[in-house]
């Protein structure tokens, strides 16, 4: 009986190690989807509207993205500044990879 339950404890770490190993051998990716371009103009529109403050993240920028709030400037012209207004973007929405409302 000791031998079988400890035979069983074998096979079941092996099985916890190779599960950790194909895991962890997976790429992880922080970025998130692209939205669509009607979503990003929708949400665009309701941050002006409502004076939200927003995450933006860019196409061609694999940071954290900037947090502040969005003026329009033309038809698909935008600033985004932060709240301390010591940094500020002017982008296209087809710049835009997504948008993320910070609390």
């Amino acid at each position: 009986m000791q031998i079988k339950q400890s035979y069983i404890s074998e096979i079941t770490n092996s099985v916890k190690e190779n599960y950790h190993r194909i895991i962890n051998s997976l790429p992880v990716s922080s970025r998130k989807t692209q939205m669509p371009a009607f979503q990003i103009t929708y949400f665009l529109s309701q941050a002006i509207s409502n004076d939200m403050k927003v995450a933006i993240f860019f196409n061609n920028d694999d940071s954290n993205g900037i947090i502040g709030k969005i003026k329009q400037l033309d038809d698909d012209r935008y600033l985004i500044s932060s709240p301390a207004g010591n940094l500020f973007k002017i982008f296209y929405n087809d710049e835009v990879h997504s948008i993320q409302k910070v609390k």
